[in-house]
């Protein structure tokens, strides 16, 4: 499916927890890791229309608290109809499904695309990033 796939262009990851920055390569562990708590996680995932739309600011401040994951990708692409260059997700648990904060122009604000994970959760992509930020001291 698009979007699911997508994330596997990505040349680099984030995770922010607490607000700190822990970025891992393509061809590091910490991105293999990542990339095979996403299939997992999103292997019943269906991409739905999103009602979310991001402000880039609110966003910004959000992400100083708890976790999130964001994948950065070399150029501008395109999935369900949307560009972007960065893909970003809070990071929880328990959700059963999250929307995908695109980052375009310099700024996250517009629609956001929502992943319904099939009756599963994200506790395989929270538990892979979570091992990233920990070995990174944050």
């Amino acid at each position: 499916m698009g979007v699911v796939r997508d994330v596997h262009g990505a040349d680099s990851i984030a995770v922010y927890r607490g607000g700190e920055k822990t970025v891992c390569g393509r061809g590091s562990e910490g991105f293999a890791a990542v990339l095979a708590a996403w299939d997992e996680t999103t292997a019943r995932a269906v991409a739905l229309p999103a009602f979310g739309v991001s402000i880039d600011r609110i966003t910004r401040e959000r992400m100083r608290e708890g976790m999130w994951l964001e994948f950065v990708f070399p150029a501008k692409e395109y999935s369900e109809g949307y560009p972007f260059d960065r893909l970003l997700a809070e990071l929880r648990g328990d959700f059963r499904g999250f929307n995908l904060i695109r980052h375009y122009m310099g700024g996250y604000d517009g629609r956001c695309i929502y992943l319904d994970l099939g009756g599963g959760t994200m506790a395989p992509l929270c538990e892979a990033a979570a091992r990233i930020a920990a070995a990174d001291g944050k």
